[in-house]
């Protein structure tokens, strides 16, 4: 049992020791053919040596991965503090998104039930169609939108970008557009299938009493 274990565990030490070299050998594929100076092309030609020690920086890069840089805009930043900001504030962004669609769709769904049958099936129409655009078309829609309308009139009605700055409403809004739809067709049902079971329960109780009587010999 413990050499069963201890093959096991070679093999995934193995494994795992390959994939790093091959992920290393796909990353200083340029090194290959190209002569870098100061992290510019220089020469192109066959430079297996170059290549070789490419992979050998790459792969110590990779077991110190505390200690890597990348250039942003003339500036050399450190890796990881950047991707854990840049990670929670893709998630904040995508989470007030979905809150965003969820409340938006239980209002929809709300005014829905309270609205007339002429007016739910305007609603149902208006819904149709907008989900039959594709969710792409929608988002490049209201950012063309926005930029025509600063264009025309120089007023900036959201801030689209930001270099220092981070930007949420504009791209929450975005993301928006996409899950809504589902979630007021969604909910619709649910509140339509709620409704029916509404007005039908009180028959079927009835018919469950009448037929306890029966079985009770009454």
């Amino acid at each position: 049992m413990v050499n069963i274990r201890l093959k096991q565990f070679v093999t995934l030490l193995l494994k795992i020791i390959l994939i790093i070299l091959g992920s290393c050998s796909i990353a200083a594929l340029p090194s290959l053919v190209f002569l870098e100076k100061d992290g510019f092309p220089v020469g192109f030609g066959f430079f297996p040596v170059s290549y070789l020690n490419a992979i050998g920086q790459i792969t110590a890069e990779i077991l110190t991965p505390f200690d890597l840089t990348f250039v942003s805009y003339g500036d050399k930043l450190e890796l990881f503090p950047f991707i854990f900001n840049a990670y929670f504030y893709s998630i904040s962004i995508l989470f007030l998104s979905f809150l965003i669609s969820l409340t938006s769709a239980f209002l929809f769904s709300a005014l829905y039930i309270l609205a007339s049958a002429h007016m739910r099936k305007i609603a149902r129409g208006i819904l149709m169609i907008f989900e039959s655009i594709p969710d792409v078309i929608l988002i490049l829609a209201f950012q063309y939108g926005v930029i025509s309308f600063f264009k025309s009139t120089g007023i900036k009605v959201l801030q689209i970008y930001g270099l220092e700055d981070k930007v949420y409403l504009f791209p929450i809004l975005c993301l928006s557009f996409v899950p809504i739809a589902l979630m007021i067709r969604s909910l619709i049902n649910i509140l339509d299938s709620a409704k029916c079971i509404y007005f039908f329960a009180p028959s079927h109780f009835l018919y469950l009493l009448v037929y306890a009587f029966q079985l009770s010999g009454g």
